[in-house]
């Protein structure tokens, strides 16, 4: 109501930078908010229940042919006890399986060379990384996929640990650790006895075909891209 208010008195005045005036509506906080298993539920249901709750289902069921509406999708891998990490040989086949484009394609947005491919390394690990791309028009596929990441939540607990530098002078002068480390020590400490982390896929696609994405991708692809630590072990 507020945009239709704001158009109509820019139109009045005949402002004419503000013809086809778009306002974005950007909805967050909400990953794990909702969540269904992908082959025993209907994942049509879930996304109808996930925009009932954050109140979207009347906007969407009444929006203008012209407007745009995305949603994030995630599928997320979890083993009770286990960090779960990706395999960076493993991206491509995983990039050409939820995509649904051709190897070649697949093969060619995740090498080193291309400019939207980004390797997230986990503990200095090169075999063991996630990543993140901004396809390009020709590799997008039939969803239309806009954004795509592979990454795990070991990363919660640290989160609100900012970047900080530490002279090793000082480190090794002072009488006791300081606060910072001694914090993050005890961070990794009870994480290992109680934190697991999981693997999760990640890709931004238009709303009409939220509930087609991210369906059934089969176990021995998940084998095989995954690398399983016991919990007490990768902390």
């Amino acid at each position: 109501m507020l945009g239709d208010r704001i158009r109509g008195e820019l139109r009045n005045h005949d402002v004419a930078w503000a013809n086809g005036l778009k306002f974005m509506h950007q909805v967050r906080g909400l990953r794990g908010a909702t969540h269904h298993n992908p082959v025993a539920n209907n994942p049509r249901e879930a996304l109808k229940a996930f925009l009932g709750t954050i109140g979207l289902s009347t906007i969407i069921e009444d929006n203008d042919d012209d407007d745009i509406w995305w949603i994030d999708v995630g599928l997320e891998i979890h083993s009770p006890g286990y960090c779960m990490e990706w395999r960076t040989d493993s991206h491509a086949e995983i990039v050409e399986r939820v995509l649904s484009i051709s190897e070649q394609q697949s093969l060619r947005i995740t090498s080193l060379g291309s400019t939207k491919y980004s390797r997230d390394i986990s503990s200095h690990l090169i075999d063991v990384s996630g990543c993140r791309i901004e396809p390009g028009a020709q590799s997008r596929g039939p969803y239309n996929v806009a954004y795509f990441q592979m990454y795990t939540t070991d990363k919660s607990p640290t989160f609100l640990f900012y970047g900080k530098s530490l002279r090793g002078e000082k480190i090794l002068k002072a009488k006791e650790a300081p606060s910072f480390c001694r914090g993050l020590y005890e961070v990794y400490c009870n994480s290992a006895l109680r934190h697991d982390s999981n693997a999760r896929i990640e890709v931004r696609v238009p709303l009409e075909v939220g509930h087609r994405v991210l369906r059934a991708l089969p176990d021995y692809l998940l084998r095989r891209s995954l690398l399983s630590f016991d919990r007490a072990v990768w902390w």
